[in-house]
């Protein structure tokens, strides 16, 4: 009798901001990512959606502002930035032919944020306004609990990816939990288009 293992029996995920070798880690199998794709050697590596675009957002009751009918009219918002500080304000406005001097660039000396999703829910709170990658928000942006604010937009240099180490990319368990990861990416991207 043969007997066949489950593909995978126990699943551990851990979170951090900080970035693992998984090359030289042996106690992760595979890591998520969100970043511009540089991988190295030795690294098997996914992306799991297209690339995609940078939007402003911001809660409803902050795009009701009347005083916000453009983006010149940003110099009288918080604008909420992610680390590094420069979370891309500059490149935006530039694309939405807003010149940055005086009131703006006081506006451009917002709260800082670890993370984009900090960022999101303090933007979805109502405490400004933020930019962020469209897939991280397309569901709140749906449900309206957030509000895209203007057409402008940036294409993102970061994608999310599956990546583990290139010879264990074949092992059984781990196929089958990138098929999953696949399949809930693909039917994530389907929900929200």
């Amino acid at each position: 009798m043969i007997r066949q293992e489950p593909a995978f029996s126990e699943l551990r995920i851990v979170s951090g901001e900080s970035l693992v070798d998984i090359r030289r880690d042996r106690t992760i199998d595979i890591a998520l990512r969100y970043g511009p794709g540089c991988h190295g050697a030795g690294v098997h590596a996914e992306r799991l959606w297209p690339t995609g675009a940078i939007i402003a957002v911001c809660a409803p009751e902050v795009a009701r502002d009347p005083a916000l009918r453009s983006p010149v009219d940003l110099h009288r918002q918080i604008l909420l930035r992610t680390a590094p500080p420069d979370s891309g304000w500059q490149t935006w406005l530039a694309a939405a032919s807003v010149p940055v001097g005086g009131a703006m660039r006081k506006a451009l000396e917002g709260p800082v944020f670890g993370t984009s999703q900090l960022a999101i829910e303090a933007a979805a709170s109502g405490r400004g306004i933020a930019l962020a990658p469209a897939v991280l928000v397309e569901r709140d942006i749906a449900t309206g609990r957030l509000v895209r604010l203007f057409s402008t937009s940036l294409a993102d240099p970061n994608a999310f990816w599956l990546l583990c180490r290139a010879d264990r990319a074949r092992e059984a368990r781990l196929r089958a939990f990138t098929k999953w990861v696949r399949q809930e990416a693909a039917r994530t991207e389907a929900a929200v288009s």
